[in-house]
């Protein structure tokens, strides 16, 4: 059988054929074919990817390739996430932005976010921090090789 993973920060609960299930953050979970299907094609925003079924093996799944497989498996379910949150805000502003314009108002329309946009936006704003994170140890990384490199 397949394994999913939710690549998201967040604890998701869905509906997969009359079941509901609850995936932790970065949990992984071995389950029927379909359900994997369906969970990777009309779930794939809330961050669900399909992870290689090789990491049933233990062994295989503590290795560096299967680190690595397994963090591939993330970074793609992040990506999906991160662009529908972007697509999110992006519309929320466009079509707010056009309720006040046709209302004859003229303000910022992020004042009329609701409580649910601002969680999203909150949950986004974790991603590029993370992100971020990671660019600015990378860089600190590739200092200290260069340091190691000049003094030779």
């Amino acid at each position: 059988m397949p394994f999913i993973i939710n690549a998201s920060s967040k604890e998701q609960q869905v509906k997969v054929q009359g079941d509901w299930f609850t995936f932790k953050s970065k949990q992984i979970k071995e389950m029927q074919e379909d359900k994997v299907r369906f969970l990777t094609s009309a779930n794939a925003y809330l961050g669900f990817v399909e992870v290689d079924p090789r990491i049933e093996d233990l062994d295989f799944k503590n290795s560096k390739e299967g680190q690595a497989v397994i963090k591939k498996a993330e970074m793609d379910g992040v990506r999906a996430r991160v662009a529908f949150l972007e697509d999110l805000k992006r519309n929320e502003i466009i079509s707010l932005g056009r309720d006040l314009s046709r209302a004859g108002l003229d303000y910022d329309p992020r004042i009329e976010m609701s409580d649910g946009m601002l969680k999203h936006l909150e949950e986004l704003a974790s991603y590029k921090a993370e992100k971020q994170d990671e660019a600015a140890l990378k860089v600190e990384r590739i200092k200290e090789l260069e340091k190691l490199i000049e003094k030779k």
